[in-house]
């Protein structure tokens, strides 16, 4: 019969705390559902963040190229202009020495 008054012990306790864990199991699936339904939507956003950067830095290398194009065209030009100058000097001081010669 000893036995018997401990499993009647277990089983008042078992009733004595059976709301206690219901409650915490409910809080339990409450929160599971919670950090599920948030957590699928952080990375979900974590994912189109991450395409968006991917996307920006495929904008930022033809970004690159294009202005090293236009400085590599740009120092054509420049190089063009200065050449024509050195020959538009060259011949005003041809034609300075054939006035000055004529004189």
């Amino acid at each position: 019969m000893g036995s018997l008054v401990n499993m009647n012990e277990v089983w008042a306790e078992l009733l004595t705390q059976a709301p206690g864990l219901v409650i915490a199991l409910l809080i339990l699936i409450g929160l599971y559902r919670l950090l599920s339904k948030f957590g699928t939507i952080f990375v979900e956003t974590q994912q189109e963040q991450a395409k968006s950067m991917a996307s920006q830095a495929t904008s930022m290398t033809g970004l690159t190229s294009s202005i090293g194009d236009f400085i590599r065209r740009d120092n054509t030009g420049h190089k063009e202009t200065m050449i024509l100058l050195k020959v538009v000097r060259g011949e005003i001081r041809e034609l300075r020495e054939a006035s000055n010669d004529k004189e």
